[in-house]
C-alpha cells in the first residue's frame, strides 16, 4: 500500500517550485524540502503503525499515533491505512472485533471522500467484518468481486472468507467449501491474515455445521499462542464448547507440520510418528522415549486415528521427513 502511494502522494502534495541548479540539476527550495521531509515521515510512522498493529503491541500503536498527529499525518493519504490495517488489527488481536470495525468504517468513509491514488488495502478486511455482524452479504462481495479493490490479493483472501460465510449461512455448504479452498490458496503468503480470518468466522461455522472450524480454530491456537494470546485463549474456549479435545502448549507445539496441527497432533505424538516412521516397535519407542511400551502404543493407537492411516505404516507419510 504505501509503496504504491509514496512517489503519487508527494508529488500531488508537495507545493513548492523547483529551480535550475548547478549543472542544469533542479534544486528543491528549503520549504519545500522541509515538507517533503515531513511526507516521508508520516509515511514511515503510518507504516510502524501498521507493524505494531499486525504484532499485537497496544502501546506502541498508541505512541506512534500520537507521532502521528505531531507530524499532522491525518492530511496523508496513508492515514487511513494507519487505522485500518494497524489499529483495526490491533484491535482484532486483543479479540475486539466491534472496535476493529469501527475503526474500518471510519477508514473507509474517509476513503470515499478522499480517495487515495493507490490501491488501498483497508477494504477487503472491512467486508469480512461487515458480513460478520449482517451489515453486508451477497450484493455487496458481488460488487467488491467486480471492483479494483478484488485486485489485490490481500483484498481478495477477505472476498473469499466473506462469500464462504454468506454460502454458509444460505446452507449452500459446498459452495462455502469451495470458497474456503480458494481462501486457503489466496492467502498462503499472508499467515496472519490467514489465521485470523478463521479464527473470525469459527464460532458461526461451528453453530452453523459447516466447515472445518474445530480444525482451523487449533491451528490457530497454535500460531497465536505467543504473538497474540488472547486471540489463542478465544480459540480455546471455542474448541472446548465445541467438545473437541484442547492441545497442550508443550515446547515445540510451534513446529508441529500445519497438517498434523490440524488433527489434533500433539508435540509427544509427534516424537512417537518420527520413531514409527523409522520402523522401531512400541517397546523400543518406550525405551527411546521412556515410556512404557503401552503407553508408546496408545500414541500410535491415537496417531492412526488422527491421521487416517489404516496401519503403521500408512504413518511414514505424515513423518517429519515427508514434509
Amino acid at each position: 500500500m504505501v509503496g504504491a502511494g509514496f512517489d503519487k502522494s508527494v508529488v500531488v502534495a508537495v507545493p513548492g517550485r523547483v529551480r535550475g541548479g548547478r549543472g542544469g540539476r533542479p534544486a528543491l527550495r528549503g520549504d519545500a524540502a522541509r515538507l517533503w521531509l515531513t511526507l516521508a515521515q508520516q509515511i514511515a510512522v503510518c507504516v510502524r503503525v501498521i507493524v505494531a498493529g499486525h504484532r499485537a503491541r497496544r502501546s506502541d500503536v498508541a505512541a506512534l499515533m500520537a507521532r502521528l498527529a505531531e507530524l499532522g499525518g491525518e492530511d496523508n493519504d496513508c492515514y487511513s491505512g494507519a487505522h485500518g490495517l494497524g489499529l483495526a488489527f490491533c484491535h482484532l488481536l486483543h479479540e475486539e472485533p466491534e472496535a476493529a470495525l469501527a475503526e474500518l468504517d471510519a477508514a473507509s468513509e474517509r476513503e470515499a471522500r478522499h480517495p487515495t491514488p493507490y490501491l488501498s488495502l483497508i477494504h477487503g478486511p472491512h467486508l469480512l467484518l461487515s458480513v460478520r455482524v449482517g451489515q453486508a452479504g451477497k450484493a455487496e462481495c458481488a460488487a467488491f468481486a467486480s471492483s479494483p479493490r478484488n485486485q489485490a490479493a490481500w483484498n481478495r483472501q477477505f472476498l473469499v472468507l466473506a462469500e464462504a460465510v454468506v454460502a454458509g449461512r444460505a446452507g449452500r455448504v459446498a459452495d462455502a467449501d469451495r470458497a474456503l479452498a480458494r481462501f486457503a490458496q489466496v492467502s498462503a503468503p499472508y499467515p496472519l491474515a490467514h489465521h485470523l480470518g478463521l479464527r473470525i468466522i469459527a464460532q458461526e461455522a461451528l453453530a452453523a455445521g459447516w466447515g472445518d472450524p474445530v480444525a482451523w480454530l487449533r491451528t490457530a491456537d497454535g500460531y497465536f499462542h505467543d504473538a497474540a494470546p488472547e486471540v489463542a485463549r478465544a480459540c480455546r474456549a471455542l474448541m472446548r464448547q465445541a467438545g473437541a479435545p484442547v492441545p497442550q502448549h508443550r515446547r515445540g507445539s510451534a513446529e508441529l507440520p500445519a497438517q498434523l496441527r490440524r488433527r489434533g497432533v500433539t508435540v509427544r505424538e509427534y516424537e512417537v510418528l518420527d520413531l514409527v516412521a523409522a520402523g522401531l516397535t512400541n517397546h523400543q519407542i518406550g525405551i527411546r522415549l521412556f515410556l512404557s511400551s503401552r503407553t508408546a502404543g496408545k500414541h500410535v493407537a491415537s496417531l492412526l486415528a488422527k491421521t487416517g492411516a489404516d496401519r503403521r505404516s500408512g504413518l511414514a507419510a505424515f513423518a517429519p521427513k515427508s514434509g
